[in-house]
């Protein structure tokens, strides 16, 4: 029995040490995603992570930061606000998991999922993106991706290698991320005021049912909800904007995922996800990026429905 171990250590061994090795070799690539969604998300940890409680916390994909204006949420509701949403393709779970660690006592959250983060969509490789050889990152990346995340290294670094080489200079990831108009709250400051030609992006279309909703992704958000009222935290759950065009569902459909949501999710929804559907004049180069004549409109009315749920809220503020 003994050599049987022996023998099983050594042939595991032989796997592992050149796994190791390649995993290595290829981590001394720099970091060439800094100047991307992906690149956000070690800045926005940062800032999460110096910002002290009480504060508001709003975890999205990338429409966050296109639909929120942090310094508004933070002067009407008196306390300091993080839009701490990179891309919605790492998935509800990292998301969460990026920021639980620093919610605290008096803290308010509202959940802003995308419909991929319903879903229960994600992608290996831009979680792999996201991660570059920021290994502060590693940690909060939930056990469950990564099975499938360790089966996709190759497939990253093929990618990775064939858009850069290792003479790529490493950018600075501050100095990126706010050349991309990020503000130090985590939201856009940049102007933006161009409009889709026809009001949304044809290619990424959006069927709406209650069938849809990934009850696995459910089940994650209503543990997080868990573990954040235990510290004190308020939760709250607020649609995503998307482009009202670009939603492939009828109206019944619309209102059978919201009712979904509204029945499974532990936390209040203080949104109606067809107020959350915006006309074409607000959406600016995606379907959930808004211009910043949709960040103002997108803010008010999160600010309406806080203070419809019983959140104190100076609206008088919003003018200032």
């Amino acid at each position: 029995m003994k050599r049987f171990f022996l023998k099983l250590s050594a042939f595991l061994l032989a796997l592992i040490l050149p796994c190791a090795a390649y995993f290595w070799y290829e981590q001394q690539f720099p970091a060439v995603y800094n100047g991307t969604f992906m690149g956000t998300v070690p800045v926005k940890l940062k800032i999460l992570q110096e910002t002290p409680s009480p504060k508001v916390v709003i975890l999205s994909g990338s429409s966050g930061p296109y639909a929120i204006e942090a310094e508004t949420v933070e002067r009407v509701l008196g306390m300091p606000c993080v839009v701490d949403g990179s891309i919605a393709a790492i998935g509800m779970e990292f998301c969460l998991s990026l920021a639980q660690d620093e919610i605290g006592a008096g803290d308010i959250v509202i959940v802003e999922p995308e419909f991929i983060m319903w879903f229960g969509e994600r992608s290996n490789y831009i979680d792999w993106c996201c991660l570059q050889n920021y290994y502060e990152l590693y940690r909060y990346v939930p056990l469950s991706y990564w099975p499938d995340m360790i089966c996709f290294y190759y497939d990253y670094v093929q990618r990775r290698n064939a858009e850069f080489d290792r003479d790529s200079p490493e950018t600075d990831v501050l100095e990126e991320y706010f050349s991309m108009g990020y503000g130090p709250r985590g939201d856009r400051l940049d102007e933006r005021e161009q409009v889709l030609a026809n009001g949304y992006f044809k290619d990424d279309m959006r069927a709406v049912s209650a069938d849809m909703l990934d009850m696995d992704c459910m089940r994650v958000l209503n543990r997080f909800i868990r573990r954040m009222e235990a510290r004190g935290a308020t939760v709250y759950i607020h649609f995503a904007p998307f482009a009202r065009l670009a939603v492939s569902a009828t109206p019944e459909e619309v209102a059978g995922f919201e009712q979904k949501v509204r029945d499974t999710c532990r936390a209040p929804v203080i949104s109606c996800l067809e107020g959350s559907l915006v006309d074409g004049k607000y959406i600016c180069n995606t379907n959930n990026h808004l211009n910043s004549e949709g960040a103002q409109m997108f803010t008010r009315m999160l600010l309406q429905n806080l203070a419809n749920a019983g959140v104190p809220v100076d609206l008088s503020a919003i003018e200032k």
